[in-house]
Order: structure tokens, then C-alpha cells, then sequence
């Protein structure tokens, strides 16, 4: 079941093209919003509903809403509480449009539902409203710090009905003062096991992607700086949406956080990606 948590802002609508767009990569074509109030819901909550409504019936997604108070829990217990039931499903919720106290994610609902919630998790942050949910253009990049996951599939099986282009990219970080002394034979080693990292990991992808339907690209490199390597080549690519896997990612990032770099500097949308637990 692919779940929305609509908060009922602008912010929120724009991330509601992605979910609708989504929604067509399931079997059913069925997206469930659901809106978790913590006092009286907004007045033009169902004017914003109804929106949305009329972009699903348009793409022939049928829309399944549900809005209910939070009662004396937080807005993240009631969106837990309707997943209860559902294990399985796919979260889609949203980080801040506008930083506060410099930060995109920390203390948001999105940050602790990517911590708490039981289901695969994705948290959108939009830089370009006008795209309307269809990037084309997708980098994924990864770290050799973290082991190999399958944590990226439920969100390259969304994409992947208008994915055009997926680049892999496989950082290997290294402390400033090796990068500056690493030599020829110590870069290529460290080249080849990450280009090893990004083949097994577009192995694992190719699964996830209907043949020929898009262009699938791999690249590995050294830095002693991930976060300007990967908007570099986000830059050279003109990549449209980054993807991030959000593993292991504390509950309140500060603002060094790799992570809120990334929200604060790319030129792209950006989705936060987390496999279930």
C-alpha cells in the first residue's frame, strides 16, 4: 500500500505530484492520504484534497483518504498508528521547504518517521515545483562507509514507469590529510572497489527497472569531500532528483549533517530513502 502523509501546506501539494506519480507504479493504482491533524483541520484542507483528487483521477489513480485528529499523541503517532495494520507499505511525507534554525529535516514528522515508522520510507524535499513529480533524470549516490543495501529499490520500482536516466554513484570518503598523500596505486585501488560497490549495486537495480526503459549509469571516485562530489556531478549531469538512503541517519541531524548539506545546497529535488525495519 503506498501511503501519503499529507500535511495540507503548499509544500505538501507539490510533494503530492510525486505520490500521485508514484501511485502509477503500483498494482492497484490505489495512493492512501493520509492527514493527521493536531487541532481543528485547516478550512482549505478539503479544497487542497480535492486538488489532488482531481490530478489522480486524471492519471487513473484512485485517491483513499483518511484525516483524524492526534488526540493526545503527535502528529508522527497518528500516521504510526494507521500503518499499523500495514507493515508492508511504502511512506511518502516531506522535509521543511524552508530551513528552520538552519535545518530542512531535523525535528520535523519527516525525520521521525523516517526513525519510527515500520514500512519503507520516503521523504521528499522539493526544489522545483514545476516538475510535477517526473525527475527523468536520477542520481543515486552511495557511500563504501555503509554496506551494500537493497534499501533504493522501493523507490526506483516508483520511479521507474517515467525514469529516463539512473546514475550510480559510489563514493569512497577519505580523511583530507590521505587524500593529499595518496598515490597513484593506493587511488586505484580505492577506485576499483568502488566500482565493484556500483556494479553490484546496479546489478541489484536492474531488477527494479523494466528493460530498456531507461539508461543506466555507473561511476565511482575518491574525495575527501562526498557531499561536493556528489552535487558536482548532480551539476554535470543535470540530474532532477537526488536520492539519499537515510539508513542510518540519527533523528535530529545537525546543521554539518552530510544529509542537510545536500537538502541545503542541491540544485534538485531531493528523496530521503529508508528501507523497513
Amino acid at each position: 500500500m503506498l501511503v501519503f502523509a499529507y500535511d495540507g501546506s503548499l509544500n505538501g501539494d507539490w510533494i503530492a505530484h510525486y505520490a500521485a506519480r508514484f501511485a502509477l507504479a503500483t498494482a492497484r493504482r490505489e495512493l492512501h492520504l493520509a492527514h493527521v491533524h493536531e487541532r481543528a483541520p485547516a478550512p482549505e484542507l478539503a479544497g487542497r484534497i480535492a486538488r489532488i483528487a482531481e490530478e489522480c483521477q486524471r492519471l487513473g489513480v484512485t485517491l483513499v483518504t483518511s484525516i483524524r485528529d492526534s488526540g493526545d499523541g503527535s502528529v508522527a503517532d497518528g500516521v504510526l498508528s494507521l500503518l499499523a495494520a500495514t507493515p508492508d507499505s511504502v511512506l511518502i511525507t516531506g522535509t521543511r521547504a524552508r530551513p528552520r534554525n538552519l535545518s530542512y529535516l531535523a525535528g520535523t514528522v519527516a525525520a521521525e518517521l523516517l526513525a519510527r515508522a515500520p514500512c519503507a520510507v520516503l521523504a521528499l524535499h522539493v526544489a522545483h515545483p514545476a516538475m510535477l513529480g517526473q525527475p527523468g533524470r536520477v542520481l543515486l549516490p552511495f557511500s563504501m562507509a555503509r554496506p551494500p543495501s537493497r534499501a533504493a529499490l522501493p523507490l526506483v520500482q516508483l520511479l521507474a514507469p517515467e525514469l529516463k536516466e539512473l546514475h550510480v554513484l559510489v563514493v569512497q570518503e577519505v580523511s583530507r590529510l590521505r587524500f593529499r598523500l595518496l598515490g597513484t596505486r593506493g587511488a586505484r585501488r580505492l577506485i576499483d572497489g568502488a566500482l565493484a560497490r556500483a556494479n553490484a549495486i546496479e546489478a541489484q537495480l536492474r531488477e527494479a527497472l523494466l528493460a530498456g526503459r531507461c539508461r543506466l549509469d555507473v561511476s565511482a571516485v575518491v574525495s575527501d569531500d562526498a557531499v561536493k562530489e556528489i552535487l558536482a556531478l548532480a551539476g554535470r549531469l543535470r540530474s532532477r532528483l537526488l536520492g539519499l538512503d537515510a539508513s542510518a541517519l540519527p533523528l535530529s541531524p545537525g546543521y554539518g549533517h552530510p544529509i542537510e548539506q545536500l537538502l541545503r545546497d542541491s540544485g534538485s529535488d531531493v528523496v530521503l530513502y529508508r528501507a523497513a525495519l
